[in-house]
């Protein structure tokens, strides 16, 4: 792959001395075409570097892991424009369609996709851990059982059906949770390759399919069902452990045969097998890794892996899942009249074995009826993760492989900004394709539980107030009281911080979002909360299609853009266009500038302008040229009291609209265009979500 070259190491390396005069006068074929015609010819090495200098920002030939972060990329369009920029219009044209054929243009609309839905399963994945949190909140409150009512004759606890129902369903959320996490988490991981293919990628990469939490939850049960079943052949539980996981090993690692299907291998060699001077091929080289050409076809190829890593996944569960639901379950064991055998009892000691940690220094009961009901709870909790993490890992590989199979002429599946639900809501994605299920069906099982247990919840509370193994009442003094465990509004101090979020206790959290305002911080205006989802704009990182305003990096500025087509685009400076901080002066090469939005402002010249508080207009404008940005682009600073949104909103048309983009949401709610139709406002973040 392209290092950093100077242009005369680049001639060197394409086996000419770099003499101006040089030129190539051999007879290329291209096509089937002869190209012999001086227009037709290929341009020489030191032609190809002078005209890779004339394009805006690096020069792309000296492109190195250091310096790749300042070249504009994320579309076809610009590999489109450097090679027509640089080659004569035949060759170029051969070139564009020789990319296009080996899929270059689809590995980007994949990446475009494979953003969207990562974001996505932010929305899902947040729901998910919102539901666990409430449904482990009433697991313990109502399951509370300090007289052991629900103690057998012999000594030992067994759930009740109302208790049962709550852990079961607790459990399957956290399964859902782990699962969802796993995609959201390796579909970031992969988004967030390096862009140069020198850079390593992350470790959860490396490491698949052991990365994937539910890939390990099948392996769990597989390895307690071959225990097991070893059991039965050693008649010991210890070496059937030992042999159960000597046979659940799967190294993840990928064959030749898969090696050499990767598609990036497929285009690099594509290109090196041209019939090209190799000054050429470098400089197409060069312009995939400095546009995110490169990066994208790997990110395909990543894809492609954990689509199969997943599937891997499912079938283990899936026979797992069969096999553990063929065993009797607590209940039954609980109220059996025989004890178990010996060959019984030694299958379900090697079945709780795997479970145990290695910290575990009490000794295994030998009652046969304690440890029959023991190995039913555990494959019970086998049972519920699976069932709980199955689904949407089916749902989900369903979707990967829908983006996968993106073709050019596919309508867009996902579009999504980047927010955070809190109350379980509806995502306020924009786009979802009208089949897709998400984890909907799970979610309102789960829902329905909430509904039917809380109102409990809420008499014990009305009626004996607190229980005393969640708010203990003798409570340390308040100087010594731990933060993340005490309620900043109703002063209360509880033993587990599954109560409290952020110093507010989840009783008071739901009073504070009745009423309208952010339970989190008192300065927060009440205009800053959104009716719609219950949800602070600013504490709960949240976005709201109806109210028009969405939370989001670049990506998603340049989605709404493409989307409703805006007459003008305003875009703030400090920490939104560049990570400057409030006022100081840009410097190059100090401070970057956003690539998501320096491609929007060199795709939407003509409608982008930067108004900003930052004083230094001429430093600001250098910045932007320096960077890439083409042409004059205007640049307004505005000293307060003047408003912002007075100057959005100056000139406006009544059948105008225009993207507001900035990161103060002070400037976004301002009551002159909160109820505005016709301005989209973007609350913007650098993060990678």
């Amino acid at each position: 792959h392209l290092g950093l070259l100077s242009y005369d190491s680049y001639c060197v390396s394409c086996g000419v001395d770099g003499d101006p005069g040089l030129t190539y006068s051999m007879t290329e074929t291209l096509s089937g075409r002869d190209l012999t015609s001086a227009q037709n010819s290929f341009p020489s090495p030191e032609e190809v570097f002078q005209a890779c200098a004339q394009i805006p920002g690096p020069n792309i030939l000296e492109v190195c892991p250091d310096n790749i972060w300042a070249c504009v990329c994320g579309s076809y369009q610009f590999v489109q424009r450097d090679i027509h920029a640089v080659l004569p219009p035949s060759i170029a044209k051969h070139i564009d369609e020789f990319l296009c054929d080996v899929g270059v243009p689809l590995a980007f609309l994949v990446r475009r996709e494979l953003v969207n839905y990562k974001k996505v399963m932010l929305y899902i994945n947040e729901q998910g851990l919102s539901l666990e949190r409430s449904l482990a909140q009433l697991s313990t409150f109502l399951n509370y059982d300090p007289d052991n009512t629900h103690s057998f004759e012999d000594d030992y606890w067994a759930p009740s059906v109302c208790s049962g129902e709550l852990l079961d369903a607790h459990m399957q959320c956290k399964g859902r949770s782990m699962a969802t996490t796993d995609v959201r988490r390796l579909c970031k991981d992969i988004c967030a390759l390096p862009r140069h293919p020198q850079d390593p990628r992350r470790q959860s990469l490396e490491q698949l399919p052991r990365s994937l939490k539910s890939w390990v939850l099948s392996a769990g049960a597989a390895a307690v069902l071959a225990a097991g079943d070893a059991a039965k052949q050693v008649q010991n539980g210890a070496a059937a452990v030992q042999q159960a996981h000597g046979e659940i090993e799967d190294s993840g690692q990928m064959s030749s045969e898969a090696e050499a299907s990767l598609l990036h291998v497929h285009v690099v060699a594509a290109i090196n097998e041209q019939a090209w001077p190799e000054h050429v091929k470098q400089f197409v080289r060069a312009v995939l890794i400095s546009r995110g050409g490169d990066k994208a076809l790997r990110m395909r190829d990543e894809l492609r892996r954990l689509c199969n890593c997943i599937e891997s996944a499912l079938q283990r569960g899936e026979t797992a899942l069969e096999q553990l639901l063929i065993f009797p379950n607590v209940l039954e064991m609980s109220e059996a009249e025989n004890d178990l055998d010996d060959e019984e009892a030694c299958v379900a000691l090697a079945q709780i074995t795997p479970n145990l940690s290695g910290k575990c220094s009490k000794p295994q009961t030998a009652c046969p009826k304690k440890l029959g009901v023991k190995a039913a709870m555990w494959r019970q909790r086998h049972i519920n993760l699976l069932s709980g993490s199955l689904p949407p890992l089916r749902e989900s590989l369903r979707w990967l492989q829908a983006i996968d199979g993106t073709t050019e002429n596919s309508s867009g599946l996902f579009v999504a900004g980047d927010a955070r639900e809190t109350d379980g809501g509806t995502p306020p994605a924009l786009f979802v394709p009208s089949d897709f299920g998400g984890c909907k069906a799970l979610d309102d099982v789960f829902r329905s539980i909430l509904l039917t247990y809380k109102p409990k919840m809420h008499h014990v509370l009305s009626t004996r107030g607190w229980p005393e193994h969640i708010c203990p009442s003798d409570a340390v003094p308040e100087i010594k009281r731990p933060r993340h465990k005490c309620c900043r509004k109703c002063k209360r101090q509880f033993a587990s911080a599954l109560w409290v979020q952020k110093e507010v206790c989840s009783i008071c959290e739901e009073l504070f979002r009745d009423e309208g305002r952010c339970p989190f911080n008192a300065t927060c205006n009440p205009s800053w909360f959104c009716k719609h989802h219950r949800s602070c704009f600013a504490c709960d990182a949240h976005s709201c299609a109806e109210c028009r305003i969405l939370r989001g990096d670049g990506e998603i500025v340049r989605e709404l853009v493409e989307r409703i087509k805006p007459a003008r685009i305003f875009l703030d400076f400090d920490r939104t266009l560049a990570n400057t901080k409030s006022g100081s002066v840009p410097v190059v090469g100090k401070h970057r500038i956003d690539m998501d939005l320096l491609c929007l402002m060199q795709l939407y010249s003509s409608s982008c302008e930067v108004v900003t508080r930052n004083p230094h207009k001429e430093e600001i404008q250098a910045f932007l040229v320096a960077n890439g940005v083409v042409g004059t682009l205007p640049v307004h600073t505005l000293k307060r009291p003047r408003s912002k949104a007075e100057f959005v909103v100056q000139g406006l048309e009544s059948s105008e609209q225009v993207v507001f983009v900035d990161d103060s949401i002070l400037e976004l709610l301002d009551p002159l265009i909160a109820a505005d139709s016709r301005v989209h406002r973007v609350l913007f973040l650098r993060a990678l979500l």
